[in-house]
């Protein structure tokens, strides 16, 4: 899917909605898009690209590891999401297409739509990265954000 994206100087529109891309399929599709000329908007809603995964403590690297900091791991930037359990291992929160996401927006200069519904991004809570904070003030004031699912009001709704 990359290599064909990478190849496709006519796309305006891509929405790979519902794929379950994760984490890092999502990074890699933000990375093949990178700097790309005529695309305006992209849809990536429903595909899981905030995950959290248990690992052990001693393989994170960071100045602190408390709950809330941003730290790394293989490479990867991760968010911490609970102390050790009693194994010794920490639960962090994988941001790998968070950070392609911020690189894709401030590169694909006609880009003014990016959906990124239930993604799982309220998992992240008070502890928003600066990652995200970086894609959403990327994509001021050109692009129009979607970060949360739209719900109707039944009260709004008419008969």
């Amino acid at each position: 899917l990359a290599d064909g994206l990478r190849s496709a100087a006519c796309l305006t529109s891509l929405d790979l909605g519902a794929n379950e891309l994760g984490p890092t399929g999502g990074a890699s599709v933000a990375a093949a898009l990178h700097g790309h000329p005529t695309l305006r908007t992209l849809g990536l809603a429903d595909n899981a690209l905030v995950q959290s995964k248990h690992v052990p403590e001693d393989d994170v690297e960071g100045d602190s590891k408390e709950v809330g900091d941003e730290v790394r791991y293989r490479g990867q930037s991760y968010i911490v999401r609970s102390a050790p359990d009693d194994d010794g291992d920490l639960t962090l929160f994988e941001l790998a297409a968070v950070d392609a996401l911020v690189g894709c927006l401030q590169s694909c200069t006609n880009l003014t739509s990016l959906g990124l519904a239930d993604n799982r991004l309220n998992l992240l809570g008070r502890y928003v990265p600066a990652a995200l904070h970086s894609l959403v003030e990327a994509a001021k004031p050109r692009v129009r954000l979607e970060l949360y699912a739209q719900v109707e009001d039944p009260a709004r709704r008419r008969p």
